[in-house]
């Protein structure tokens, strides 16, 4: 749980709030956001595509379960967790006061409102690591944070400790960019391994598109389709363990050229697997039935839309995971800031 002193004012009041009138121009940005789409063509759609290739001709190989067992024998403390832990994670401190006192980073009004939503409606489970207590929950391997932090690709490192921290202990990762509007939905219990994949195309799937068309896109063949700022595992999931075998195979194995690899190559593993390996496909279908990746961008696609009760309830209600941008334009009487102070932050 939160120390008292975590957050002393509001976030709310440390965002900057545009005036309701901007609102107007800012819907007119459609516009330019319509004429980059075109002007992109397909050059985004595959841009994953040389991280895969690399994957399917290099790295082709699914490990045993003996494989996976041995790799979580090395990860494992002494130190024995709950696995209905709830965990974020911020590298230079687990406190907005921490990570000011050992860096120039500060923490983001965003960062701090998914911390506090944590603490609202599951507070009994909610955790806070950084790279000082992470070590009694798993054993990072030493190469892994020299060459992340060579390269300074701290969120692959991150990518690596979401993944070993769940395998090891089981329980929730929730990204401080993630806010909740209501309790974890039941189904996320529902399975041993939840992932928020990109299920099927909405009505509005433009929308999503002129927002950013290098990640929202329903092709066959594009290979990021899933999300892992939220992610639910029980302890020593083989599925997860697997994903991490191959996350590690592929970074360990480039060895000077990994910082060549695609920025987003933890989805395209998780989508090399999805295409290969029968569990994943099996699991990628179930999980294609729940709100979709890009619902939990919606407050940030629709930052704008003027704020209505029902559109509220639908957000707390349907989609209560919401992936808030720390670049989201922020309007007063408009959905996204008016949602979050009816949320009370």
């Amino acid at each position: 749980m939160l120390e008292s002193n975590f957050i002393t004012d509001s976030p709310l009041k440390e965002l900057r709030v545009r005036p309701h009138y901007k609102a107007f121009f800012d819907k007119g940005r459609r516009l330019e956001k319509v004429i980059k789409y075109i002007l992109d063509n397909n050059k985004k759609r595959y841009e994953h595509e040389p991280t895969y290739q690399l994957i399917q001709k290099k790295y082709p190989h699914i490990p045993t379960a003996l494989e996976v067992e041995q790799l979580l024998s090395d990860l494992k403390t002494n130190k024995e967790h709950s696995s209905d832990n709830i965990y974020q994670y911020w590298h230079q401190g687990n406190s907005p006061q921490k990570s000011l006192s050992k860096s120039n980073v500060a923490w983001h009004p965003v960062h701090k409102l998914s911390a506090l939503s944590l603490e609202k409606y599951e507070g009994d489970k909610h955790i806070i690591l950084d790279y000082d207590s992470i070590h009694d929950y798993i054993n990072i391997p030493k190469w892994v944070v020299e060459k992340t932090v060579k390269m300074n690709r701290i969120p692959m490192l991150v990518d690596f400790i979401r993944t070993m921290l769940l395998f090891v202990n089981g329980g929730i990762w929730c990204d401080l960019t993630m806010v909740l509007f209501n309790k974890i939905p039941s189904y996320v219990y529902d399975h041993d391994l939840f992932y928020i994949v990109r299920g099927k195309q909405p009505a509005d799937y433009k929308e999503f598109l002129y927002f950013d068309r290098g990640t929202f896109r329903w092709e066959e063949d594009y290979k990021v389709r899933s999300m892992n700022g939220f992610i639910r595992a029980t302890k020593e999931n083989i599925l997860l363990g697997t994903i991490l075998f191959k996350f590690l195979e592929v970074v360990e194995g480039e060895k000077d050229k990994a910082c060549d690899l695609e920025y987003y190559v933890y989805f395209v593993i998780f989508d090399y697997l999805v295409r290969n390996d029968e569990r994943f496909a099996k699991l990628y279908e179930q999980l294609s039935q729940y709100p979709s990746d890009i619902l939990t961008h919606y407050l940030v696609v629709y930052c704008s839309k003027a704020y209505k009760d029902e559109l509220y309830a639908k957000v707390k209600n349907e989609i209560p995971l919401q992936r808030i941008k720390l670049s989201t334009r922020f309007f007063e009487g408009t959905l996204a800031y008016e949602c979050l102070k009816k949320e009370g932050y």
